[in-house]
């Protein structure tokens, strides 16, 4: 259980467990910092029963820690260990020599491993924990890899933000640089009112080829890229594609930042979107086309099918596919997560969720070289070779057909591969 923001500590903790078949489960920061009774960090410990607790600052997150830890578990801390309570330094654990123990781990892990439980923001109740597979995260990656306009094709150099117990931030933009051998620029900042001044910092230093965000965080950094010629330079330098999500970007904002790479670049740079949640790890639809409007979600990703249902006046998107929380129950998944048993036709009926395919996957591979670096600091991934899918992507100028990813296909048939620090 992982109560800090993104780090470097953060991404190896997580992959660490993701090897070994151990769930991770990042939570929001405001459980920890902005609760006075603590009262979702102790919800989500009394369902995943957590054997280890992370924070970067012990001192900062204690009261958080000791909720999180009360049922016994191993509490680790990258500095300043909280008083009263027994705790490792991360440095500690990375000093650890892995034994025959991790290979057998390794060895373990397929398809159908819990990865992550994510757990929603619980604006209506208490968080709500979802389950994500690692078929679901390897298949979600694939998808999005067949479908990735030409000019996206090279590693991308990422400055991003968005948080990791977040399935935006933590499984589509990490495993999006991961999967394509990129470099990821942590970024401290966020959109709001002086805190965006260290993005903004963050963006003279450094211009990503690919930049993801949200609606809010656009309509900050537009005004300001057109009030300062330096700062716009350095963002569109290098800038291939443009994506948001969460919401919809406003007609007015998607003109003005398109204005704004035409008088800097001479051409337009791609706005992407799509539609997902976290059961979806994340993306179920996409764009891989230019459009001349926001709000467009797209088409589905390969191997994805959707289905308009009517549900009282409105209507309910269905979604089937391999990177999809699948409804199957396990002994060891907390009654929390268990959902109720559909039917085999659940997917063509009214019952309220949609049922996947039965078929197993093969396993799915991620490898890669990638950058994790808050402010100079850089950390890479070993890299492994990467088999590149054999079924040729659609054309990213016009919503061509979309190819199927069948359960035998080479591009997602390969012994699993690992990232190693």
């Amino acid at each position: 259980m992982i109560l800090s923001a993104n780090s470097i500590d953060h991404a190896t903790l997580t992959l660490g467990a993701m090897q070994a078949g151990v769930p991770a489960t990042p939570v929001s920061v405001a459980y920890s910092l902005m609760s006075t009774d603590h009262a979702k960090i102790a919800h989500i410990r009394d369902l995943v029963e957590p054997a280890m607790v992370y924070a970067d600052d012990g001192a900062k997150y204690a009261t958080a820690l000791a909720v999180a830890a009360a049922n016994g578990a191993e509490v680790v801390v990258g500095k300043n260990p909280p008083g009263g309570v027994e705790a490792t330094l991360f440095e500690d654990l990375l000093a650890s020599v892995p034994g025959d123990a991790v290979e057998q781990a390794f060895a373990a892990v397929g398809p159908d491993t819990i990865a992550k439980y994510l757990f929603t923001s619980g604006s209506t109740g208490r968080p709500k924990g979802v389950i994500n597979l690692q078929r679901m995260l390897c298949a979600n990656q694939q998808k999005i890899a067949q479908i990735r306009p030409p000019n996206a094709e090279d590693p991308p150099t990422l400055l991003d933000w968005l948080p990791w117990n977040h399935t935006y931030g933590g499984n589509y933009n990490v495993n999006y640089v991961i999967r394509n051998q990129g470099t990821m620029y942590i970024d401290a900042g966020r959109p709001l009112p002086g805190i965006f001044d260290l993005t903004i910092g963050n963006l003279r230093e450094v211009s990503p080829t690919v930049y993801f965000g949200v609606p809010a965080g656009y309509a900050i950094l537009i005004p300001l890229l057109e009030n300062d010629p330096q700062l716009c330079e350095s963002f569109f330098r290098n800038l291939k594609l443009a994506g948001y999500g969460g919401a919809s970007l406003p007609d007015d904002l998607w003109q003005r930042l398109t204005a704004l790479s035409v008088k800097t670049t001479g051409k337009r740079v791609m706005l992407l979107t799509g539609w997902g949640s976290t059961e979806t790890a994340p993306t179920a639809t996409s764009l891989y086309w230019e459009v001349d409007r926001p709000g467009v979600i797209g088409l589905p990703l390969p191997g994805i099918q959707i289905k308009m249902v009517p549900a009282g006046t409105k209507m309910e998107l269905r979604i089937k596919g391999r990177s999809t929380w699948k409804d199957i129950i396990r002994s060891a998944m907390p009654a929390a997560w268990k959902i109720p048993t559909t039917p085999p036709r659940a997917f063509a009926s009214t019952a309220a969720w949609s049922r996947i395919s039965n078929s197993r996957p093969e396993p799915g591979c991620m490898s890669a070289r990638c950058g994790l670096p808050p402010s100079k600091r850089r950390a890479r991934l070993s890299r492994t070779p990467w088999s590149p899918a054999t079924t040729a992507p659609t054309s990213a100028c016009s919503p061509g057909p979309i190819l199927p990813l069948a359960a035998n296909s080479p591009a997602i048939q390969s012994n699993n591969c690992r990232s190693n620090n």
